[in-house]
C-alpha cells in the first residue's frame, strides 16, 4: 500500500480529497440538471401558449358560426 495512507494524517487527506471531488463532480452535475430544467420550462410555457392561442382561436371562430358580432372576433384577431 502506499506510504501515504499507512498513518492516520495520510488516511485523513485521502478521505478529505475523495470528499472533494464527489463535492465537485455532485456539484457539476447539479448545474448541468438545473440547465436542462430550465430548457424544458422554456419548451412548456411555449406550449402552454400555443394550446391556449388555440382555444381563443376556436371560440372566436364558434362564436362566429353561431352568428355574434363578426367584428369583435375579426379585430382581436387581426
Amino acid at each position: 500500500m502506499i506510504k501515504l495512507f499507512k498513518s492516520v494524517r495520510g488516511k485523513l487527506l485521502g478521505v478529505l480529497v475523495f470528499l472533494g471531488i464527489v463535492l465537485i463532480g455532485l456539484s457539476t452535475l447539479s448545474i448541468y440538471m438545473s440547465n436542462l430544467i430550465k430548457t424544458d420550462a422554456k419548451i412548456i410555457n411555449t406550449a402552454g401558449l400555443q394550446r391556449a392561442l388555440t382555444q381563443i382561436m376556436a371560440k372566436d371562430a364558434a362564436f362566429i358560426a353561431l352568428g355574434f358580432n363578426e367584428k369583435i372576433f375579426i379585430e382581436r384577431i387581426f
